[in-house]
């Protein structure tokens, strides 16, 4: 069975996982056995960060 997790990572570089220890950014954990439910978490997590900070930059796929 899959396990799909969502990170909530603090930090000011990207990638983040690249580096080192970057377990130690992480801020929260959430785990879904199904891929659709992890991509509606992380929606809405990032529809919480854009409304608190309406200043950001994004990349392409």
């Amino acid at each position: 069975m899959a396990k799909w997790n969502v990170y909530l990572t603090k930090g000011e570089y990207e990638p983040w996982w690249f580096f080192e220890e970057w377990e130690t950014s992480i801020q929260a954990d959430f785990s879904f056995s199904e891929k659709e439910q992890a991509l509606a978490k992380y929606q809405e997590l990032a529809g919480e960060l854009l409304r608190n900070y309406p200043n950001h930059q994004t990349k392409k796929d």
